[in-house]
């Protein structure tokens, strides 16, 4: 795995990389509309904007050895979705062969309960056919199991409020203290003791954010169950199972070992 730097980009400005090759795959870091000669925002409306920041991407591929038509999967974040329109002209201007994807199933973290209503919107109007963006009421971006969490959940263009409890996915209530990490390594060890199957808050919000991943990605009523209730308990029991079985730690070795390569 090593980092891609280009001055034909603009530089990080924070601890990332520009681009990471790992394996067969390079993973771009999002852009905005910085001009990478004078590190100033472009001046202008959106579809200036939009070019710009499609120029930052074209010019990390280059570094990279690629171009627009090795993209496998792009994601779009607009404040303001009535400049999808323009955005999406420019967008589709520089994928000429190939069409990378876009999302259709995914649980997404919100910073803000704000936030999550505003992304899932966009989500709606970029063709999500299903999945959630999440909050908890506590701070976190992920589904809590501290506090409730506010969850907005998106089926073609439809987006429904919907509130999570701990208590909805099997697992009691934890304090916030209980759940801290630490440093990358303490993180690692921490992930790899749940994997191997220790009990405990951590695990519990593990399992619950697991589940709702599951449950977005299974449309059939054999995972999902009757209601949502009952399909939120039982992709809850999948998710424990996945770990207790061994299955969840065997799929983190495989990737390590594919990313080594």
């Amino acid at each position: 795995m090593h980092a891609i730097a280009t001055k034909s980009a603009p530089e990080a400005i924070g601890p990332y990389s520009q681009a990471v090759r790992s394996g067969g795959f390079v993973f771009l870091s999002g852009q905005i509309a910085l001009d990478p000669a004078t590190g100033a925002l472009v001046v202008g409306d959106v579809t200036a904007e939009a070019e710009r920041v499609m120029d930052n991407l074209g010019a990390v591929l280059a570094a990279s050895g690629l171009n627009f038509d090795h993209v496998v999967k792009t994601t779009i974040y607009l404040l303001d979705m009535a400049d999808f329109a323009a955005v999406n002209a420019v967008y589709g201007k520089r994928f000429q062969r190939v069409l990378p994807a876009r999302a259709t199933v995914q649980v997404i973290g919100a910073p803000s309960a704000h936030d999550a209503r505003l992304l899932a919107e966009a989500l709606a109007r970029l063709g999500l056919a299903y999945g959630f963006v999440v909050h908890g009421e506590d701070g976190l971006d992920e589904v809590s199991i501290t506090t409730s969490t506010v969850a907005y959940e998106v089926a073609g263009d439809t987006v429904t409020g919907r509130t999570f409890q701990p208590e909805d996915f099997g697992v009691p209530r934890s304090a916030l203290d209980a759940l801290r990490g630490g440093d990358a390594k303490h993180n690692a060890e921490r992930a790899y003791a749940i994997l191997q199957g220790e009990s405990g808050p951590q695990r519990d919000i593990v399992v619950v954010n697991a589940a709702l991943a599951i449950y977005a990605a299974h449309p059939t009523a054999g995972v999902r169950g009757a209601s949502l209730a009952d399909g939120l308990l039982k992709c809850a029991r999948i998710a424990r199972e996945c770990i207790d079985s061994g299955a969840a730690a065997a799929k983190l070795q495989s990737f390590v070992a594919f990313n080594a390569r």
